[in-house]
């Protein structure tokens, strides 16, 4: 019986090793990373929540061009890293949205963070574990 709950144990936290789980200012560090590697590929294709709105690959192409094209401009661009810097590791206000405004990716759970000046960004809970966010 020891021989088969030890067993048991091992096969559950193995399966459970390989879910993604962070937290929200871990989120927030992997996606100003993505921003400071440029990677706006996989920024749109692991942390927009609300991908599933794109139907085809050339409409997720769409976003991330959207999204490449928004940074293009330096001082945008340093205007975000600079904001995620500040943000990063303070402490969020967690809280559950509304049902009916989740995305079918999304837990419902989301993390607010609130800069000094009162600039305030919202990062969403997905189903994969990850921390992502709306445009």
């Amino acid at each position: 019986m020891k021989k088969i709950l030890i067993l048991a144990l091992l096969l559950t936290s193995t399966a459970f090793s390989k879910a993604i789980i962070e937290t929200p200012n871990e989120g927030l560090v992997a996606i100003l990373n993505l921003y400071k590697e440029k990677n706006y590929d996989k920024l749109v294709r692991e942390r927009y929540t609300e991908i599933h709105k794109a139907k085809t690959e050339p409409e997720i192409k769409e976003i991330i061009k959207m999204q490449a094209d928004f940074m293009v401009d330096e001082q945008t661009y340093n205007n975000v890293i600079s904001f995620f810097e500040e943000i990063k590791d303070l402490d969020p206000i967690l809280s559950i949205g509304d049902p009916q405004y989740v995305q079918p990716t999304e837990t419902g759970e989301r993390a607010k963070f609130k800069a000094k000046s009162g600039r305030t960004y919202r990062l969403f809970k997905m189903k994969s574990g990850r921390w992502g966010f709306h445009m």
